[in-house]
């Protein structure tokens, strides 16, 4: 009788378990009805487990390739395939099930295969557009100030700018397609960032040829872009320079103004150097060597150029001398000739670049000149006083704050305009 039993038991358990060549033995209402602690066989390796707490995981059970060689504890293994029902459906389950059986017909052990791809997905993510951007702009000749300018343009106008829910930067860089661009690159048209636009879509054309010479890509897709959008407003004429006839009275009306005295300073030492306004702003005592009477810029400080790396010496006339003296003075700041006011909320230590031109406009030569067209100044006087300078190496020299044996000629009054 007992064997009879034993018998009628294991053939309950013979009829329960399904052959192992069945498949798809659950429905989703099965699932959603599985309660804690059962695991549901859908065959082929698939099932369901259901955890104490309610929670149900798909996995799927295999016997690994080349299993004869393994010893008897490693020749099975499993993978987990995700929670049910979200974000791992039955007919998705199902549809890695059979993938994973295709892999192992072909002697391919799935969770070796996974680590691989996660691997290459790795490797993959790390070539994110923003990545590659930054290998190029740090090849750059840059100064230090004009890198961290383009890195926060790009920042904003094209990396934290969000495609399809994500945003640009974080894109593999060969996943970037052309209307990708177009997105980005048209809000910044819409935007009326017309020439930040341009000299985005130049940048990036650097950057992605950066990626074809790492072999990421073997094409561009921001060379089409060229002519789709507004072109740029060329400043042909430059910035507006102010009348030779109007240089002692602007010096006049700068002196007598009611403003902050490092700003007229600023100004007056603007005129009689002729430097560029950010290497101005920017000066630092430690530049200044006024036993020699002189004034280096240093090349970190210096607008990009990659064929003039080197430092520029800008001789210093009495007027300027005498406007240092009176700079340090104030006693404002031992690091920065022109620091900015402590009450402005200023991002950089030192003065922004719009306060000199505010006085311009409030003493009246708003629309008559522009604090950048001082150079102009001094470059068209040298054209007019001697034709030898017009478009020569020595005028350009002289923007540069160089001496030379022409303008050792010139009178000492007219040596330092």
């Amino acid at each position: 009788m007992n064997h009879l039993l034993s018998e009628s038991s294991e053939m309950q358990v013979m009829r329960a378990t399904p052959p192992r060549s069945a498949l798809n033995l659950l429905t989703a209402r099965k699932c959603d009805a599985a309660q804690p602690g059962e695991t549901l066989r859908d065959g082929g390796g698939l099932y369901l487990e259901v955890r104490q707490n309610g929670t149900k995981f798909w996995r799927f059970r295999y016997t690994r390739p080349n299993a004869s060689q393994l010893p008897a504890a490693k020749r099975r293994n499993r993978i987990s395939l995700g929670a049910y029902p979200n974000p791992v459906s039955l007919a998705a389950a199902r549809d890695q099930r059979d993938l994973y059986r295709a892999q192992l017909e072909l002697g391919t052990d799935p969770i070796k295969q996974r680590r691989a791809e996660a691997a290459q997905e790795a490797l993959h993510n790390d070539h994110t557009l923003k990545s590659i951007a930054d290998t190029w702009l740090r090849k750059q000749p840059w100064s230090p100030s004009h890198l961290a300018e383009w890195e926060r343009t790009l920042k904003r106008n094209v990396f934290d700018q969000v495609i399809e829910r994500r945003p640009l930067g974080l894109w593999p860089i060969t996943e970037i397609q052309i209307r990708h661009l177009m997105i980005v690159l048209q809000r910044m048209e819409d935007a009326g960032l017309i020439e930040t636009l341009h000299r985005c879509r130049q940048k990036l054309a650097h950057i992605f040829n950066r990626a074809i010479v790492l072999e990421l890509r073997s094409d561009n897709p921001v060379l089409p872009l060229t002519k789709e959008f507004i072109p740029r407003r060329r400043n042909v004429t430059g910035w507006i320079a102010l009348p030779w006839s109007l240089v002692g009275p602007f010096q006049i009306d700068v002196i007598d103004a009611t403003a902050r005295p490092l700003t007229k300073l600023a100004t007056l030492f603007m005129l009689h150097t002729v430097q560029r306004n950010f290497e101005m702003r920017g000066a630092e005592w430690s530049e200044f060597d006024l036993k020699r009477q002189t004034w280096t810029i240093s090349a970190s400080r210096m607008k990009g150029n990659p064929n003039a790396r080197e430092d520029q010496l800008v001789p210093l006339s009495k007027q300027a001398l005498t406007l240092l003296s009176e700079i340090e003075t104030l006693g404002l700041s031992d690091h920065c000739v022109f620091p900015a006011d402590p009450g402005s909320g200023a991002k950089h230590p030192w003065m922004s670049e719009n306060t000199m031109q505010k006085l311009c406009h409030q003493l009246g030569y708003k629309g008559k000149m522009h604090i950048h067209g001082l150079r102009k100044t001094f470059s068209t006087y040298m054209n007019g006083y001697r034709p030898a300078f017009r478009g020569s190496d020595e005028r350009d020299l002289l923007l540069r704050g160089i001496e030379t044996d022409l303008f050792q000629d010139l009178p000492q009054p007219e040596r330092h305009i």
